[in-house]
């Protein structure tokens, strides 16, 4: 039996991670399937690298658990209220407002750039852990 060491695993996610990325910036901006493939790897390898860290770390009581669950969940709430309304939108028919194409392309760039994927990781994260401690 070969034992694996956490730091090998974590160097290999990093060194897929940084390959990936090569990869996708070299890749057609019209081979759709490729690209998606290669987006969808990105993730897993982010989520991946994300484990690695929480899970030696984080060790919290019940209550501490309970205590940062509500300001995650509360990250995520501030979050979607920084949002333009959807009402901000072009379609009252009167005029004006911000094409729905812009508005949606301003949504996905706020997600991601405030790493909203990877709060709800830690939410769920956090709340399987909370499960685990409440279950015994």
């Amino acid at each position: 039996m070969t034992f694996l060491d956490p730091a090998d695993s974590f160097t290999q996610a990093l060194r897929e991670l940084n390959d990936v990325q090569r990869e996708l910036a070299e890749t057609d901006p019209t081979d759709f399937i490729t690209r998606q493939d290669l987006k969808d790897r990105e993730t897993a390898l982010r989520e991946t690298i994300r484990g690695f860290s929480q899970e030696w770390t984080d060790h919290f009581s019940i209550d501490q658990l309970r205590r940062r669950i509500k300001e995650v969940e509360r990250q995520i709430e501030d979050h979607y209220g920084n949002r333009l309304s959807y009402t901000s939108g072009g379609q009252s028919g009167f005029g004006g407002g911000l094409d729905p194409k812009y508005l949606h392309a301003m949504h996905r760039a706020m997600d991601k750039s405030g790493d909203l994927e990877g709060t709800k990781a830690e939410l769920r994260r956090l709340k399987d852990q909370l499960a685990r401690l409440e279950d015994g």
